[in-house]
């Protein structure tokens, strides 16, 4: 059993679910059982290559908002600027950080 909290707009939402697997063979073969069974981790030679989820967890979480915070995240994850300056910061180089005072000035937040 695994727990995942998500938080989103002062919203909380708790979702239990039970973690499942599932083959790209048995996606093939039973396609619409298989996405009817909540979440399942998809695996392809013994590594998990994806996820998916059944229509009912997918449309509990859509009106969050969730689905377009993970896209943004994923943007950012293939950002170059952004691999580029956590690099960096893994290295303990944060010679292009910036006074927060002087972000909130220049981006008028």
């Amino acid at each position: 059993m695994i727990s995942v909290l998500l938080l989103y707009s002062n919203c909380f939402i708790a979702i239990v679910v039970l973690m499942n697997y599932t083959t790209t063979t048995k996606l093939a073969r039973n396609g619409k059982k298989e996405f009817d069974q909540g979440i399942k981790v998809v695996l392809y030679n013994n590594e998990d290559i994806g996820l998916i989820m059944g229509k009912d967890f997918y449309d509990a979480i859509k009106d969050s908002g969730l689905i377009e915070q993970l896209r943004e995240e994923m943007w950012e994850a293939k950002d170059k600027t952004t691999q580029m300056v956590l690099e960096k910061d893994a290295k303990g180089d944060y010679s292009d950080a910036i006074d927060f005072d002087d972000f909130r000035k220049k981006y008028k937040v």
